[in-house]
């Protein structure tokens, strides 16, 4: 008998969602049955594949561009796909010294230097914000904007926009933020309370460093390397907390 997951799907359909999702975001491509055939191992053949993907169409979890092409993933597959991401990451039984070297940069309170090292380090658009400073800092705007060159005009406007008064959509999000919410959180697209892009992931954390709470935010593209990013902000959290 085929396994269930907390979803309700059968674990090989779960498999081949997430599998959908990864040869998406490596690709940029709309993915068809025959690659997810050819690249994994489900057990069963093209057209049973074929027929997963048209039930994960009808629950809303891929979308078809064209009629006979493949199928993209929803922000509602993305938001799955990053929490499995998130539950399934290894912490580094030590960080690496790259990440130890951006803890000490924030617990010396050398905000500025720790967004463009850690943006540098992830390749993102990095916004720290300093809660007693109410200051922020920003990193890496043209590597989101290299990543999302195929956007309208209108799109890096609306996220300029966004941009210029991300410090009170902070300032709002941190009243009554408290120790129990300690841990990156991630949105997908319009869902961000920062940027209301549907082309960007936010992926956020709230530390406390002795004096007041520093938020720290990256945003990327939706076909963000999820692993290696929310990664990244757990191994910092340790690093920190060391």
């Amino acid at each position: 008998m085929l396994k269930v997951d907390i979803l309700g799907m059968h674990e090989r359909t779960t498999n081949i969602l997430l599998a959908a999702v990864d040869e998406f975001i490596k690709s940029g491509e709309p993915v068809s049955s025959g690659s997810l055939y050819e690249d994994y191992e489900f057990g069963i053949k093209p057209a049973s594949i074929r027929s997963e993907l048209s039930d994960l169409e009808r629950e809303g979890w891929l979308s078809k561009p064209h009629t006979s092409g493949g199928r993209i993933p929803t922000d509602k597959a993305f938001e799955f796909f990053a929490k499995r991401a998130m539950r399934d990451i290894k912490v580094n039984h030590k960080p690496d010294k790259n990440f130890l070297a951006l803890a000490e940069l924030f617990l010396e309170k050398e905000f500025k230097d720790f967004v463009s090292g850690f943006a540098d380090e992830v390749r993102l658009l990095s916004v720290g914000f300093a809660e007693d400073e109410q200051e922020s800092y920003k990193s890496g705007l043209d590597d989101l904007f290299h990543e999302i060159n195929a956007a309208t005009p209108r799109a890096f406007y609306e996220i300029v926009k966004d941009l210029e008064i991300m410090e009170q959509r902070i300032s709002d999000l941190l009243c009554g933020y408290g120790a129990d919410d300690a841990g990156p959180k991630v949105f997908i697209g319009k869902k961000s309370p920062l940027i209301k892009s549907d082309l960007i992931t936010t992926v956020f954390d709230v530390f406390d460093n002795g004096s007041s709470k520093v938020f720290f935010a990256a945003f990327g593209p939706k076909r963000m390397n999820y692993r290696k990013n929310i990664g990244a902000f757990v191994n910092l959290r340790k690093a920190i907390e060391r």
